[in-house]
């Protein structure tokens, strides 16, 4: 994952398809024994209870229906894909083809900025934050997930390398955030994602690590099955600071 990230021509191979995305999950390929991060996003948004929010980097919009049917209040999402904004509609969900960094919306126009496992993908993270926080009300809350750079470090001791780099981490998200943001608190989400068979460790690897070629990884380690790694996420909340009278 950590290889290209944040580079737009792999993000765009990437998710040009639903196909590819679904792959990437983890719960494709690994039973998972924990808390979901998602359970605890939506939690966390139903606890702010806001009136307009924006999801950023929808996806296929299975997340941003299970959000929208939370909420009391509209809900927007965008994608840089054309076909994920277009999964995404066909939830009946207004979604639209759009940049982070060059967001099509006024000023304050939402409460919350829902960012799930996509801002690491920004080839300026700082422009794409000041964007968000250029849409939300003073008083608004940017809630982003993303990954621990331990995420799943057994099978990146497999693979000869680490599984997350550092773009926008548990470890560098914070930092980042308090850049633009204030109130800038973050929670862990972890568990353990067990694989069954080798095939299913080699799949997950193909998939997070193998060129557009379809070629495997460099390097695959042996491993003893079931093989049991832990999956560490977390959850970013930051508020924008209020206007000053």
């Amino acid at each position: 994952m950590a290889e290209g990230v944040n580079d737009p021509a792999v993000v765009r191979r990437e998710y040009e398809t639903e196909d590819r995305f679904v792959a990437r999950r983890l719960s494709t390929w690994a039973e998972l024994d924990g808390p979901l991060v998602e359970d605890v996003a939506l939690a966390e948004v139903g606890r702010l209870d806001p009136k307009r929010v924006l999801e950023v980097g929808c996806g296929t919009g299975d997340f941003t229906e299970r959000v929208r049917d939370g909420l009391r209040g509209p809900l927007v999402a965008v994608d840089l894909s054309v076909r994920m904004a277009a999964l995404t509609k066909g939830r009946r969900i207004d979604a639209l083809v759009a940049d982070i960094q060059r967001l099509p919306f006024p000023d304050g126009a939402f409460d919350l900025v829902l960012a799930n496992r996509v801002l690491y993908h920004l080839p300026d993270l700082d422009r794409g934050l000041d964007e968000i926080v250029r849409v939300l009300v003073p008083g608004g809350r940017l809630v982003a997930i993303t990954y621990s750079e331990r995420h799943l470090e057994e099978v990146g001791g497999l693979l000869g390398h680490a599984v997350v780099g550092p773009a926008f981490s548990t470890e560098s998200g914070p930092r980042a955030m308090e850049r633009h943001l204030a109130t800038v608190h973050h929670r862990e989400v972890s568990g353990t994602a067990v694989f069954r068979t080798g095939a299913a460790i080699r799949g997950f690897a193909a998939q997070q690590f193998g060129r557009p070629d379809g070629r495997r990884p460099a390097r695959l380690g042996a491993a003893a099955v079931p093989f049991r790694a832990t999956y560490r996420h977390s959850i970013i909340v930051g508020v924008k600071p209020a206007a000053r009278p």
